[in-house]
């Protein structure tokens, strides 16, 4: 039997432009998917590494309505002293080349005083000894600027900022309801 056993009568296989035309198929599927699954790999990256600090966050701003203050500050990496009990074991606060930093700053906040004297106009405002304060970022540390990019879009309107491969949030104790909310 010419063309062996597997020869179908008047087809003598597949030729070389058959296998380039599937090679051809195959290039152009994997050129069109490809970008596709890159992105939506970036975008889990970039929904992980929010949920891991919306997780600090969280945490943070709970430990600070407990005892007063913020937690103290730590290594890149690793989770602050009185937050590792707060903190869910899903939250990487290293992975990949990403890392998580906590950090306490120490703010001087001026106080005002109505004034004493009744010569001076009534709305103005004499400042006295500033008062000391703190706040609580977090910092995400990475050479990918495409993910500090993703984050200061998804956090634009809070107190954000990136400079030299960091990202960081400025976290803010929640306000507290006024008199006139109360109300009503």
């Amino acid at each position: 039997m010419p063309g062996g056993p597997r020869a179908v009568r008047g087809w003598p296989g597949p030729t070389l432009s058959d296998a380039l035309l599937v090679l051809a198929s195959l290039a152009l599927i994997i050129s069109l998917t490809g970008p596709y699954l890159r992105w939506t790999r970036f975008e889990r990256r970039v929904t992980q590494v929010v949920l891991n600090v919306d997780s600090v966050r969280t945490a943070a701003l709970r430990y600070r309505k407990r005892n007063g203050t913020w937690p103290e500050s730590a290594p890149a990496g690793e989770a602050p002293p009185g937050l590792a009990s707060e903190l869910s074991l899903r939250v990487e606060l290293a992975s990949d080349g990403v890392r998580l930093v906590w950090r306490r700053w120490s703010v001087m906040k001026p106080r005002y005083e109505e004034p004493a004297v009744t010569f001076t106009p009534p709305d103005t405002l004499v400042s006295t000894a500033p008062a000391l304060d703190s706040l609580g970022s977090i910092s995400v540390r990475t050479p990918n600027e495409s993910l500090l990019a993703a984050l200061l879009l998804h956090y634009g309107s809070a107190a954000s900022f990136a400079r030299d491969s960091s990202w960081t949030l400025i976290v803010r104790p929640e306000p507290r309801p006024s008199r006139t909310d109360s109300i009503g």
